[in-house]
């Protein structure tokens, strides 16, 4: 569970423990480390995680899939947390989460989530930059004292991109995926974001490492092999480096679990979570769903798995996925019916 220093500091009522505060002249919101525990007593970090869920919280699809997420955390290991795999909010206009206490804000995390007294680790999507201020939901964890954990749903995003650590041997990265797909739109903080990673990693190796984001590396959905939808091959490499062998992401409004295997066995495993909250018409999967990804000088076979419920009637279903860390990594792919 999230224990120890992060849930310790929560309900103090400050802000967790951070190490480092990113690059010099880099905004504090930039890069940085929270300690925590994140396994609790059974040995298995347990996360439900939920993608593009910013829209419609009133909406029945809504209401059934944080039902389901309540339901099913109280079966077999409860879970330690969620993650929001960006886009938690949609529409932001002038009165989003501008404000930390901003109606957004209210509406779409605090009454939303609050049968799930989980903390929530979260990342940005491309609806925050859509935002008047992006990173308003980042400085929620220090502006939200309130929180107590244990008692009610914890924002968890301290900075732009962050790793969370656990003294097991396990790491969360939490990344802003905004600036890493192959159009390139920030390229300054881009390039930060790249380089304070790079230099983290190299600073710890030997961790076990898992990674969430926005944006895919690898889908079969409506993004499929589009550049500007999609991790660049830069940003993959440097998780490659990292160790990284399991990222799960949003953006594409469906739930897909991907295989991706390179010349030398090596594989890299994409969970594709985004069905919180605003979804599409069924997506019209290849039949073939394979493809090839060249990511840190060799093909990555990817492979369309056939638990996947990309293909379904998104606007009858709701779903998340649930991720399980203990010696190895299982991810099962859960459907609600909203309507």
């Amino acid at each position: 569970m999230l224990g120890g220093v992060v849930a310790g500091a929560l309900a103090a009522g400050c802000a967790p423990k951070l190490v480092g505060a990113g690059h010099p002249g880099e905004p504090a919101v930039g890069g940085g480390v929270v300690t925590t525990d994140l396994f609790g007593d059974d040995g298995v970090f347990r996360a439900a995680l939920i993608g593009d869920g910013g829209s419609r919280p009133a909406d029945p699809a809504a209401r059934a899939l944080v039902a389901r997420v309540a339901e099913a955390c109280g079966e077999g290991p409860a879970c330690d947390a969620a993650v929001l795999l960006g886009d938690n909010f949609y529409g932001l206009g002038f009165l989003g989460p501008v404000w930390a206490e901003g109606p957004m804000m209210r509406r779409r995390f605090h009454e939303r989530y609050a049968a799930l007294v989980l903390p929530f680790f979260a990342v940005l999507g491309n609806h925050e930059y859509a935002s008047p201020g992006p990173l308003a939901s980042v400085r929620h964890s220090a502006r939200h004292p309130g929180a107590v954990a244990g008692t009610e749903p914890v924002w968890v995003q301290p900075f732009r991109y962050f790793a969370a650590y656990d003294a097991a041997g396990l790491e969360l990265l939490f990344l802003d995926t905004y600036p890493l797909v192959g159009a390139d739109p920030l390229p300054a903080v881009r390039a930060r974001e790249l380089t304070w990673l790079r230099a983290h990693c190299a600073a710890n190796p030997g961790r076990r490492r898992v990674a969430f984001g926005h944006h895919p590396a690898a889908t079969f959905g409506r993004y499929t092999g589009v550049a500007g939808e999609l991790l660049s091959e830069e940003a993959l490499d440097v998780l490659l480096a990292c160790g990284v062998r399991t990222y799960a992401s949003g953006h594409d409004h469906h739930l897909q679990r991907i295989d991706l295997r390179a010349p030398d066995g090596d594989v890299f495993h994409q969970i594709v979570s985004g069905k919180g909250g605003e979804v599409r018409t069924a997506y019209p999967f290849s039949d073939a769903r394979t493809a090839v990804y060249r990511w840190g000088g060799a093909d990555w076979a990817a492979t369309l798995l056939p638990d996947h419920t990309g293909d379904y009637g998104t606007n009858a279903y709701a779903g998340w996925a649930d991720l399980r860390v203990a010696e190895g990594i299982e991810v099962t792919l859960e459907t609600v019916e909203g309507r």
